[in-house]
């Protein structure tokens, strides 16, 4: 899932000219809008996760699965039973720590 993804699910829309190398993100078509500020998380939902990652869903919940990941370190069970990461947690993971 690509970041542009995730932020239309979010009812954010950028204009192509932010996802064009070429050309500098024109934000200019967005002036009547709210400004929006994205903070990072600490903790977010498979399909962020996917999108910060790189790696699919699937990928993610056999690393569950398997105990690649441990709950409570990588990954958390929300109130709710949705599987959240933990984006400190798995930046550890990654670096071996």
């Amino acid at each position: 899932m690509l970041i542009a993804e995730v932020l239309q699910g979010f009812g954010i829309v950028l204009p192509q000219s932010c996802f064009d190398l070429e050309s500098d993100c024109d934000l200019n078509g967005m002036s009547d809008e709210k400004p929006i500020a994205v903070a990072p998380a600490k903790y977010v939902l498979l399909p962020l996760a996917e999108a910060i990652t790189g790696y699919t869903i699937k990928a993610i919940e056999r690393k569950i699965e398997r105990g690649d990941w441990i709950e409570g370190k990588v990954w958390i069970r929300a109130p709710d039973g949705r599987i959240l990461l933990n984006v400190p947690g798995y930046e550890r993971w990654v670096e071996g720590r």
